[in-house]
Parts: C-alpha cells; sequence; structure tokens
C-alpha cells in the first residue's frame, strides 16, 4: 500500500511537470529574449533592498500573530517566536505542500514547550484567519478597478474558502470550550487516540472564539499583505515604472489568490510567475517586461525568507547542545507533571 502510494505520488509529481513543461514551450516559443534581458538594465539596488526589508518586516508582525494566538500561561516572547516563524516562511518556500508546517508545530511545540496539540491548533487557526487577509486585499481591488472575469471568480471562491472554514472551526471551538483535564482519560484504541487528540485540538482553538484576539489577527493579517504590496511598490519603482496607485496591491492579489491552493513546485515556482504575468498584462505592461518583473518580484517575496531562516538555522544548530543539556538538566531535577492539554 505504502509503495503504491509512493508511485501515485511521483506519477502525479511526473504528470505536473509534464504540463508545466507543455505550457512553457507554448509560452516561449515566441518569446523575445532580447527584449526581456534589456529589462533588467538599470534596475535600482537601492529598491530591491528596500523591497527586501518590506518583506522581512512580514516575518516581524507575523511573530506578534503568532503570540496572540497563545493562551496566557504559554506565552513565548516576540523574539524566540520571530526564530520559529522564519523557519516556517524559510520552510514553507523550499518544501512543497505542508513540510513547512510541520516543523513549525515541531519547533514550536516541543522546542518551545507548548505542546504539539497547541502547535498544531495555531497553525490550523492561522491558515483559516490569514485568508481574512487575502480577502481584503481582493476586496480593496474590486473597489479600485474593475475586475477582469478570472479575479471576479476567485473573489467568490476566496469568500467561500475563507468564511467555511472559520464557521467550521468557529463551532467547534465553540463545542469543546468548557473541556475538563478529567474528560481526558488514556485510551489504548486507535479510534480512540484520535478522537482524543482532535477534542484536544478543538479545545486549544482559543483565539478563534475569542473576538478580542480575532481583530487583531486578522489586522495583522491585512498588515502583512501591505508590506508584500510595499515590497511589489519598490520593485516597480526598481525597473522605474510609473503604474497606477493600485499597481501592487493588484499585483499581490494575483498572486494571493493563484497561491491558495499549496503547488508541489518549491517556493510555488511557476503559478507565482504565471499570476504576476497575467496581473502585469492587465495593467498594459508586455510579456517579456512582465516575465522579468514577476521574477524580481518572486526573488524579494522569496529571498529574504530564506536568508533569515538559514540564519536562524545556523542559531539553532550552534545552540543545540545547550538546549539538549538544558533540557536534561530540567527532566532531573524536577517531578513527572500531568498530560498538557
Amino acid at each position: 500500500m505504502q509503495k503504491l502510494l509512493q508511485n501515485k505520488k511521483l506519477l502525479i509529481l511526473l504528470a505536473s511537470f509534464l504540463v508545466l513543461g507543455i505550457f512553457s514551450f507554448i509560452f516561449f516559443s515566441k518569446f523575445d529574449w532580447e527584449t526581456f534581458w534589456n529589462s533588467f538594465q538599470g534596475i535600482k539596488i537601492e529598491y530591491f533592498l528596500l523591497a527586501c526589508a518590506a518583506t522581512v518586516g512580514i516575518i516581524l508582525v507575523k511573530a506578534y500573530q503568532i503570540r496572540i494566538y497563545l493562551p496566557k500561561d504559554k506565552k513565548v516572547s516576540v523574539k524566540k517566536l520571530f526564530e520559529d516563524v522564519s523557519m516556517l516562511l524559510m520552510s514553507v518556500n523550499l518544501i512543497p505542500l505542508w513540510g513547512g508546517h510541520a516543523l513549525f508545530v515541531y519547533l514550536l511545540g516541543s522546542h518551545k514547550k507548548v505542546g504539539k496539540t497547541l502547535a498544531f491548533s495555531v497553525i490550523t487557526m492561522d491558515q483559516v484567519l490569514d485568508g481574512f487577509g487575502k480577502l481584503a486585499v481582493f476586496l480593496a481591488v474590486s473597489l479600485m478597478v474593475p475586475l477582469p472575469p478570472m479575479l471576479k471568480d476567485g473573489l467568490f471562491a476566496l469568500i467561500l474558502l475563507v468564511t467555511i472554514p472559520y464557521l467550521i472551526m468557529l463551532f467547534v471551538a465553540y463545542k469543546y470550550r468548557n473541556l475538563k483535564m478529567e474528560d481526558l482519560k488514556p485510551v489504548s484504541g486507535f479510534k480512540q487516540k484520535v478522537g482524543r487528540a482532535f477534542t484536544k485540538w478543538a479545545f486549544n482553538l482559543h483565539a478563534i472564539r475569542d473576538f478580542r484576539k480575532v481583530y487583531p489577527i486578522i489586522f495583522i493579517a491585512v498588515l502583512m499583505r501591505g508590506f508584500e504590496a510595499l515590497a511589489v511598490f519598490w520593485v516597480q519603482k526598481g525597473f522605474g515604472l510609473e503604474l497606477p496607485y493600485y499597481a501592487s496591491i493588484f499585483v499581490v492579489a494575483a498572486f494571493s489568490f493563484a497561491t491558495t491552493i499549496p503547488s508541489v513546485t518549491p517556493a510555488r515556482t511557476g503559478v507565482f510567475e504565471g499570476a504576476v504575468i497575467s496581473a502585469y498584462h492587465f495593467l498594459g505592461i508586455p510579456t517579456e517586461k512582465a516575465m522579468a518583473l514577476a521574477l524580481i518580484v518572486h526573488v524579494v517575496h522569496t529571498l529574504p525568507f530564506v536568508v533569515t531562516g538559514y540564519l536562524v538555522s545556523l542559531k539553532l544548530g550552534f545552540n543545540r547542545k545547550k538546549f539538549q543539556l538544558a533540557q536534561e538538566a530540567e527532566v532531573a531535577l524536577t517531578l513527572p507533571i500531568p498530560e498538557e492539554l
């Protein structure tokens, strides 16, 4: 069975690359490479650095957002959360599907000692509530410019993708809000263990049932989209383009919708560029120039995450022995405690 699943994943991956190859051949068959390379001439590096700085700002505000998700008795400093968020954003841009989220659950749950169940609840809430930030961008663009048919359909789909999971999680969170320790007795069967894990996950959806936390979380999600739009704006300035005031927000809306569904390619390569090229086409930018813009936008959207995450991973690697000694000392000096929620 396991071998069959592995072969199925391999076939899906090969089919994805085959489709990507066909579309790439069609796209580049009439591509003017000379115009494309000339588009990079005269780019102002200072604007590129400003765009990267805006992307780094996303890591900082994301750390504040994650801290809001945590209950009072499990608070972690923003400085420490900055490390975990850096690793999260680096890994989601390098590892396809949900590998980066699994790493974040491990780091927050085990390394920061908040518990893996709570960490899993945090990343689940984050995926749902972050959708409101994307939704805000779409609504803002719809007020500024008539949306093309693709994005009009995308707005309706995004509303469903955001609101339905949120309402489901809100219902589950309220249903299990009064859970007590004695309700979680040890179990042995597989189904019982799954049910017990689900109950603990539902109970740990603290933030989603507390509207005093939901509002600032959604505000930060919108703020992160603002940092993305600022990075795109600086890229456009670096190319010396004078586009409408809504251009950067429109581009963010395009790649936000295109990257809603996880991709099998690292950093959503191909999907991201296609969305940005389509957006700039709509704004009247020629294909070759749009391709150059898409590549640089993707670089400033990814490179700061990868570099920051790599530097953090080096720090965690150097301190690994210290962490192990601290954990051994804690085990030796403390008594056993009841299992955490």
